[in-house]
């Protein structure tokens, strides 16, 4: 630095950043590697990757839209990133940036304690954290001992009492981000548990959000927050999906969009009481749904994260019917809301007992026997009026028609045939009629609260009669219904 650049009648003064770097760098970082050491993984570089709009090694030609740090000298590495942002971040809380926009808006734009509550809150809460011990003011050179102080002024004057260091010598934990308010939308729904959305789709966020809640208040008790991810694909290409039942699609999204969905992912993820301490699951999450956006992935996807974290992603072609996407966002929602799929005794006590293809047709089968009864009650007279020309006479009347003709279609009986949900959903209705489970239980989601599912198994009699004789369905006089001597049986 020269002499101008420290002295305040010039312009501000450059050492505060210099001080900055240096102490963060060699003291902060060190005391607290966890928060803020100047690495990936660090929360400050989570927060980092946030307000840049995602994860770069090197400086990016263009950031996102959106992003609110962007740094775009070349010769800054991923580090030297992490430090320039903890500054920027750290000034502006403690008031030191506030008539500087015009000046330093081309890179950093939260310049304002109130904008860095309300842009970025993962670095305010971060920084903010009482027991990282972080200065709460700026340095002004006006200090005690600088002048000449009476006795009198002494001795009226109490000193500040210094804080005792902390016994154990562990960095405390940071708070996790709250769920952005700007680009997540979220609705609140029973049992104080949340649905949010991120939508890169065309279907308009009211839609999907008011289908979401319909769905979600059939429950009897939700106990997880939930994420929806969705996204527009384009015409379909071939190519599988390396381990995932996804085929890849013409990409319609940008790469700033993929940035932003990223972005915003990790900022949930991070908000989760348990994601966000797991921070090898999360990057291995994280680094899958890049590699579906990047791919066009026709994903359709319930997440199990943990008991009570799941991410639903799911992409469809711009002009789908509404019914069709009505049964798709339902489907894949149910399974969020089946508690005991990530529930941990639930599933040992399944791979116990030999987790057979068995164990995934009954979550199908449910999930889409839910699907049939409650996207009926969504469905508007221009719905009801398309499926009148195809035959529709209601939920349960629908579900076998269609079972019928996956039957035809691959001229298999087997439950694990094409169209698995729909033929499982059949196998569920069989049980359902022969009084082995509840047609209550299934809608409102208690069926998977005390992991009845485990006992439908190739052990139980009646679950083996309803898996071997579930296609015994016929149609009378334009109503389907199970065979007289199936129900009878």
């Amino acid at each position: 630095m020269v002499s101008k650049e420290t002295a305040p009648e010039y312009a501000f003064d450059a050492s505060l950043e210099e001080v900055h770097h240096l102490i963060l760098n060699y003291g902060w970082g060190e005391v607290y590697p966890d928060q803020l050491r100047q690495e990936a993984g660090s929360a400050i570089a989570d927060a980092m990757d946030i307000a840049r709009g995602g994860r770069f090694d090197s400086t990016p030609s263009q950031y996102p839209d959106g992003a609110w740090f962007t740094y775009d000298d070349w010769t800054c590495e991923y580090e030297c990133m992490v430090t320039e942002y903890t500054y920027w971040a750290h000034t502006s809380l403690l008031g030191g940036q506030a008539d500087r926009f015009d000046e330093i808006g081309h890179e950093w734009r939260a310049n304002t304690p109130e904008l860095m509550r309300s842009i970025d809150d993962y670095a305010t809460s971060i920084l903010q954290d009482p027991r990282l011990k972080l200065p709460k003011s700026l340095p002004d050179g006006n200090y005690r001992g600088m002048g000449l102080s009476t006795v009198d002024e002494l001795a009226t004057t109490v000193p500040t009492a210094t804080t005792a260091p902390p016994e154990t010598t562990a960095p405390p934990e940071t708070t996790a981000p709250p769920t952005t308010t700007t680009e997540v939308i979220n609705n609140s729904v029973s049992n104080d548990f949340k649905i949010d959305l991120i939508n890169f789709s065309s279907t308009p966020d009211s839609d999907l959000m008011n289908w979401a809640n319909f769905a979600s208040d059939k429950m009897s008790e939700r106990t997880s927050n939930i994420l929806v991810v969705a996204y527009n694909i384009g015409e379909y290409i071939g190519e599988e999906i390396p381990g995932m039942p996804f085929n890849s699609n013409e990409v319609i999204l940008s790469q700033s969009e993929i940035d932003l969905i990223m972005a915003q992912t990790e900022q949930w993820l991070l908000n989760d009481p348990c994601m966000s301490e797991q921070r090898g699951h999360r990057n291995e999450e994280l680094e899958s749904y890049r590699f579906w956006l990047e791919n066009g992935a026709d994903t359709s996807t319930q997440r199990g994260l943990c008991e009570e974290t799941r991410l639903v992603m799911m992409a469809w072609k711009d002009g789908i019917e509404t019914w069709n996407l009505q049964r798709f966002l339902v489907h894949e929602l149910y399974h969020a809301f089946q508690r005991d799929i990530a529930n941990e005794y639930c599933n040992d006590t399944i791979e116990r007992m030999g987790r057979g293809e068995h164990a995934h047709a009954v979550v199908e089968g449910a999930a889409d026997y839910f699907t049939f009864f409650t996207a009926d009650e969504m469905y508007t007279d221009a719905d009801r009026q398309n499926y009148d020309r195809i035959g529709y006479r209601g939920p349960l009347n629908n579900l076998f028609r269609e079972a019928s003709n996956l039957i035809n279609e691959d001229r298999s009986n087997d439950v694990t045939g094409s169209g698995i949900a729909t033929r499982a959903a059949i196998m569920v209705r069989l049980m359902v009629e022969k009084g082995w489970i509840s047609h209550e239980g299934i809608l409102d989601g208690s069926f998977h609260h005390n992991c009845e599912r485990a006992d439908l198994n190739p052990s139980n009699p009646d679950f083996v009669f309803a898996w071997e004789n579930w296609f015994q369905f016929e149609n009378q006089n334009e109503e389907w219904r199970f065979s007289d001597s199936i129900l009878s049986n």
